[in-house]
């Protein structure tokens, strides 16, 4: 009977090992994407010879958004359970698509699999880039509203693993107790 509880346990602590893994590779990926963006805004904001108030302001709120998930991407992988709020709020901010005449939004990094209804019907695409719109006045001559499924799949991801790691945790910490009462 004992080497059979013991068995449990050894199963229950791989299955909490893995879990944590896996969110440590989310964990990998947003401190990735989040270096890759912050590398290519800077580049794009020293290829501009004049930058207005407008676009500095631009720059900013994308660059603080890669820089905090630069840190969601830090935090995630260094406390794995604690911190997955962050990572959720990083995706979020990737899933709409909008771009009119008179507004502009999209800002995904990394992986993208986008779905936009445009004049024509349905578009596809799928790819790894860095891209930002964020504008009250497009200007736009293209119409599309659309989402951006990796982030979506990310947080359902995120969100399975998270659920699936507490319950391994819970399902330990009462296999623990129990035998501390025997």
């Amino acid at each position: 009977m004992k080497n059979i509880d013991m068995t449990l346990e050894s199963i229950d602590i791989r299955k909490i090992h893995r879990f944590r893994i896996l969110l440590k590779i989310v964990g990998i990926y947003e401190l990735i994407v989040g270096l890759f963006g912050v590398v290519l805004l800077g580049f794009d904001f020293d290829a501009h010879k004049y930058v207005s108030f407008s676009s500095l302001i631009l720059f900013l709120i994308v660059g603080g958004y890669f820089l905090f998930s630069l840190y969601a991407g830090f935090k995630l992988f260094f406390e794995t359970e604690n911190k997955i709020r962050l990572s959720f709020i990083t995706q979020y901010f990737q899933i709409p698509l909008i771009l009119t005449a008179n507004f502009g939004y999209m800002l995904y990094v990394g992986a993208f699999a986008l779905i936009r209804i445009v004049d024509t019907g349905l578009n596809f695409k799928f790819g790894f880039s860095c891209y930002y719109i964020i504008s009250m006045i497009s200007q736009s001559k293209e119409f599309f509203i659309g989402i951006n499924l990796f982030p979506i799949l990310i947080i359902i991801l995120l969100k399975l693993t998270n659920d699936k790691l507490k319950s391994a945790i819970v399902k330990n910490k009462s296999f623990e107790e129990s035998i501390i009462e025997r």
